[in-house]
């Protein structure tokens, strides 16, 4: 055997010492005996009748305390009758305490002929495993000078038993006490296994309901709830009229706890088996049907006969099965699962046995703290089972990290090598774009200026002009290639430094209205140079053609069908005609270059007002 083994046996055998210790110590643990004494023997006699009075003279037999009967048809009535006068002689206190640890059945008490206390909870006689612990509180006025008799009437069913333990008079402190003592451990703290069952049935069955595949949570859940049943009914909770339903309802609890822990640890430690858990289902089933048969006398045989056998039976499959499997994998919360399993068989049957008055009934339930126990290992185990759920995905997260920043690097090598294939490819387009305007602009320009000279057909002043024209177009392709933002005025900016000469010496003014514009995307070299190009021409057909004086070129936002653009306006103060050459190449240019940067040209005019040309950028693709 491994030494885990050997560490977790200890811990569980110290635990049921330590439970079996506290239990039995506490509950047994009297006041000093000077503060009380006990009532050792006295009579009892079988009677139907319900008050002292009518009890018959003859057919009292001798018992000794505790003392314990069998009711069947002759007799489901018992009564049993206490002499008082020795020790109300003992203890001369105004007030005197009466204390029965162990009464089963249903009860009632009587001082002489005086009614003083009952624990039935219904008319109709039913087995119960042993009643709530009893204790009167008396005025010493109650009692007769001498010849006090104490009655205690039990009640039940056919073919149960009926139980009555020693029963303790003295100081109302002392026994009081004593008192509150056993109901601690009789009462409050099963009802507080019942609470914490119940709590934590309710916390599992959320789980379950995150995760309803996730079964094992589900049959836990349920097992908390009916032990939770089993345990309030051993606490000594009042059925009040439905107490026969009680007596029902706590075995099948009990016993169907004990199947669907089974399910659980079958789900928990294997893949779930569907054959195995419909028989153990089917088992159980079967063998509820007959506590509907509504005999007290019956039920209280079946449950701790029979029923409590096959359960113990399940239990024994549970454990042999968690043997098998922690032989197979050696895990700790196997081993854990089967010792609590061991816990909750040793805790059984010492109830099994008080409850079939093979131990003192007085003796203190444990059955509970297996439940404690169960409790403490499953949270221990979901708990784990969390925690590795938590590293598991902090690995996979890590996993993941290193995955994205792998792809990140990969991404970013395959951008760079992108970026500078597009880099090269726009130097390669700009470089041809360059190529062809030198060609068809300034290469076209050069041979007619040469061809004239071959011919002697050019004078010297159309010879610099042309020159100077030639060196203009050249200086404006120069400058498109400096505008990387999209910013027209920018251009305009540009195009004003190189047309200044040429306007002075025109003797023509011009006014630039020019302001800020939304900066546009995809504005770069070629649609910058195509813009100046064209407000060069606009500016070159006014000066040549529309005898004006005046020129103003101006910059706007203009909004036309809901469409912002950006517009750039010449306007004139001359004739306002539009000659034929005007119509003819210049206006066809400059709408063709328009179009080439998707730009709207208009052109009005009206005669004596002047010309107004305008250019129009839609900025809905505007950078911000």
């Amino acid at each position: 055997m491994s030494r885990a083994v050997f560490i977790w046996s200890g811990v569980l055998l110290c635990y049921v010492l330590l439970v079996s210790t506290f239990s039995y110590r506490f509950l047994f643990d009297a006041p000093s005996k000077d503060n009380f004494g006990s009532i050792l023997d006295g009579v009892s006699v079988y009677s139907a009748t319900k008050t002292p009075g009518n009890l018959p003279e003859k057919g009292w037999s001798r018992v000794y305390l505790p003392d314990r009967q069998l009711l069947n048809k002759q007799g489901l009535e018992l009564w049993y009758r206490l002499d008082l006068d020795g020790l109300l002689r003992k203890y001369r206190d105004d007030r005197l305490a009466i204390y029965l640890p162990g009464v089963s059945g249903s009860a009632e008490f009587f001082i002489n002929s005086l009614w003083i206390k009952s624990n039935k909870n219904t008319g109709f006689p039913v087995y119960r495993g042993r009643g709530k612990l009893s204790i009167l509180i008396l005025d010493k006025d109650i009692f007769l000078p001498e010849n006090n008799k104490l009655y205690v009437h039990l009640s039940g069913s056919e073919g149960s038993l009926v139980y009555l333990d020693n029963v303790y008079v003295g100081a109302v402190d002392s026994l009081t006490s004593w008192y509150k003592k056993s109901e601690l451990v009789r009462h409050h703290l099963i009802l507080f296994v019942v609470i914490l069952l119940t709590s934590f049935g309710l916390f599992v069955i959320f789980f379950w309901f995150l995760r309803k595949k996730d079964t094992y949570y589900l049959w836990f859940s349920l097992a908390s709830f009916l032990w939770a049943v089993h345990n309030a009914y051993n606490s000594g909770l009042d059925g009040g009229e439905v107490a026969l339903l009680w007596d029902i309802i706590a075995p099948l609890g009990f016993g169907w706890s004990v199947v669907f822990i089974v399910l659980f640890l079958c789900e928990v430690e294997c893949s779930p088996n569907h054959r195995i858990r419909w028989k153990i289902i089917s088992g159980a089933f079967l063998f509820s049907l007959p506590f509907f048969y509504l005999n007290p006398g019956w039920i209280w045989f079946y449950a701790y006969k029979i029923w409590f056998a096959f359960v113990t039976c399940i239990g024994l499959y549970a454990v042999l099965f968690l043997i098998d499997r922690y032989r197979e994998n050696a895990n700790q919360n196997t081993l854990l699962m089967l010792l609590t399993g061991i816990s909750i068989i040793l805790f059984g049957l010492h109830d099994l046995l008080v409850k079939d008055h093979y131990l003192d009934v007085s003796s203190p339930f444990l059955l509970h703290f297996s439940a404690l126990l169960s409790v403490i290992v499953i949270i221990k185990i979901l708990l784990g089972r969390f925690m590795d759920g938590i590293r598991m995905m902090e690995n996979y997260n890590q996993e993941l990290q290193s995955e994205v920043h792998l792809k990140r690097k990969a991404i970013e090598s395959n951008y760079a090598k992108i970026q500078k294939l597009q880099n090269a490819k726009i130097l390669s387009q700009e470089r041809e774009r360059i190529m062809r305007d030198l060609h068809d602009g300034i290469g076209g320009s050069l041979v007619a200026v040469l061809a004239s000279l071959e011919t002697s057909q050019i004078k010297p002043n159309d010879l610099k002009c042309e020159v100077q024209h030639i060196l203009q177009d050249l200086r404006l392709v120069i400058d498109s290639m400096d505008n990387n933002n999209g910013d027209i005025a920018t251009v305009l900016g540009m195009l004003r430094e190189r047309l200044d000469k040429q306007l002075r010496y025109a003797k023509f003014v011009v006014k630039w209205r020019v302001t800020d514009l939304p900066g546009l995307q995809d504005f770069g070299p070629e649609k910058a140079l195509s813009t100046m190009r064209i407000v060069q021409e606009a500016i070159s057909n006014a000066i040549k053609h529309s005898g004006a004086k005046t020129l103003t070129v101006s910059t706007y936002i203009l909004e036309d069908d809901g469409i912002k653009h950006a517009a750039v306006e010449i306007k004139d103060d001359g004739n306002g005609q539009l000659l034929p050459s005007s119509q003819g190449r210049g206006l066809k240019n400059m709408r063709k270059r328009a179009k080439q940067v998707g730009a709207t040209l208009w052109v009005d005019n009206q005669v004596g007002q002047g010309v107004v040309v305008r250019l129009a950028f839609p900025v809905n693709g505007a950078c911000p």
